[in-house]
């Protein structure tokens, strides 16, 4: 089994309830998780019903939805304490290395939303 990227998750951390930035996307999303987590909120999402096989359309596509938020839903983003694209790889067995490129788009659409990228690599399964 050779190394692979998964998905890319959206996590926002905050003091203040969230709930607008959920509702407001709706189906697009999956909430994987919102609840307490330390002295915030963490809310959790994956695209809904939508494969990618990179990192740069999940996260045009998740930057989309925030660019699209009205403006309640957009002051408590802006105000959120931790806002991240997590992009998710299975490592693997063989020695072929993976790699995945975040295309300058993506990239500068993550600036104007003021996320952070985190990579998390999963043990082999």
């Amino acid at each position: 089994m050779t190394t692979k990227y998964l998905n890319t998750d959206l996590e926002i951390d905050s003091i203040d309830d969230v709930t607008p930035i959920v509702e407001e996307f709706g189906e697009a999303v999956v909430c994987l998780y919102y609840a307490p987590w330390g002295a915030h909120k963490r809310a959790a999402f994956e695209l809904a019903g939508v494969v990618f096989q990179d990192a740069s359309a999940c996260i045009r596509t998740f930057c989309a939805l925030v660019e699209g938020l009205g403006p309640e839903a957009r002051a408590l983003w802006d105000g959120c304490a931790r806002r991240v694209f997590d992009i998710g790889f299975e490592a693997g067995r063989e020695r072929d290395n993976c790699q995945q490129s975040i295309d300058h788009d993506a990239l500068a659409q993550v600036a104007a939303v003021r996320a952070h990228l985190v990579i998390t690599v999963y043990p082999a399964q």
